[in-house]
């Protein structure tokens, strides 16, 4: 697994950034609350309540890619142990999960810490997207998908356009990125993969 500081790092100074910036706009900056269920963990872990206000976007071609970044649950701040990446096509509207077509949507959940860190992959299910009516400069994305570890993740972001942090993930995380890919199979990379979540024993 790729090491989080430096992920973390610029994520964190584009958060303080951003807050800044789109405070006077929104009254705070853009936010994401998901739940993530997972019903094999042990019982304190089955439902966490994860919220962030890092949560940033990029457009390329007809496609656009999402980072929600969050510390551990009940944390206000800290290093961001769950990172959701989320590839779609930049289209608004409801827009289905699936891996093997190249105008659906897909992603996943790294998990950085504890007994069930690494990753896992979105499987099936929806996302929603939309301009925010109040703040044009932001999309909302609401999130129900299953992923491939039988965990589920639902909620809410609104997250604003930003380079920096989005190319950031992109070259620490580039092998995880393209075996999203359809036609990862013919694709490589020097990054090594994030390692899958382990759900034994749990």
């Amino acid at each position: 697994m790729a090491p989080r500081t430096k992920v973390n790092r610029a994520v964190a100074a584009r958060c303080i950034l951003t807050t800044g910036l789109l405070a006077g706009v929104v009254g705070c900056a853009p936010r994401a609350e998901l739940v993530l269920h997972q019903p094999f963990a042990a019982t304190s872990q089955r439902e966490l309540q994860l919220s962030s206000q890092c949560a940033f976007c990029d457009s390329e071609d007809s496609r656009r890619s999402c980072l929600l970044a969050f510390p551990l649950p009940g944390a206000s701040d800290g290093p961001h142990d769950f990172l959701v990446y989320l590839d779609a096509p930049a289209a608004k509207g409801r827009i289905p999960i699936d891996a093997t077509q190249p105008q659906s949507a897909r992603g996943f959940l790294i998990q950085s810490v504890g007994r069930l860190a690494g990753k896992t992959v979105f499987s099936s299910g929806t996302i929603r997207c939309r301009k925010v009516w109040y703040a044009p400069r932001l999309y909302r994305f609401d999130l129900d998908v299953s992923c491939d570890d039988g965990s589920r993740i639902t909620g809410t972001a609104r997250v604003a356009p930003d380079e920096q942090p989005m190319r950031t993930f992109a070259r620490t995380h580039a092998a995880d990125i393209a075996a999203l890919a359809p036609s990862s199979s013919q694709q490589t990379s020097p990054e090594p993969l994030t390692a899958p979540r382990s759900t034994d024993g749990q």
